[in-house]
């Protein structure tokens, strides 16, 4: 986004009650939700001085829908399934032991077997669907969601999306055949 000019600035002081009020009114923690839901509005002001055929809107109608868009992205980002990990230390105390780590617990197993069978499943996968759809449904096994798996392939989230039904499709067939 590029730097307010003085008549944006004016008008976006002007205004900025619209803020604390969206806020208030969705019920978002201000302390939390403020510098997010701030470049939404901040964004929405350049957009109603650059594009004119916005000011047949109200601005408050203009920069509610800009900052619900950005406190939307905020949420989903950090609800994100990747992001929300348990990280745990097999080197720590178990806390109802606090003599034994995780690490003595765990009996130890060789993974080579799984990585063997995941690399066979992956390899009659690639026979079956086209490659661009396989690397898709890897990055999806892997746990990647579309928004991620777009950015990889570059390609979009919906385009994503799609190519995993397409798949899925073909290796459902296959299966039954």
């Amino acid at each position: 986004m590029r730097p307010l000019n003085d008549i944006e600035r004016i008008f976006a002081e002007k205004h900025h009650n619209l803020v604390a009020s969206f806020l208030r009114r969705k019920g978002y923690d201000e302390h939390e939700y403020y510098d997010v839901a701030i470049f939404g509005y901040l964004q929405a002001v350049v957009n109603y001085h650059d594009r004119p055929q916005l000011q047949q809107y109200a601005f408050s109608t203009i920069a509610h829908n800009a900052m619900w868009s950005s406190c939307g992205a905020h949420d989903r980002k950090r609800n994100a399934r990747k992001r929300c990990a348990i990280i745990v230390s097999l080197d720590a105390p178990i806390a109802e032991t606090n003599e034994c780590t995780l690490h003595e617990v765990v009996a130890d197993r060789d993974d080579s077997y799984d990585i063997v069978y995941f690399q066979d499943t992956i390899d009659r996968i690639r026979q079956i669907v086209p490659r661009r759809q396989a690397d898709v449904l890897q990055l999806n096994a892997a746990g990647y969601d579309n928004t991620d798996i777009a950015r990889f392939q570059g390609i979009s989230p919906g385009n994503a999306r799609h190519m995993l039904w397409l798949a899925r499709k073909r290796l459902n067939t296959s299966l039954v055949k």
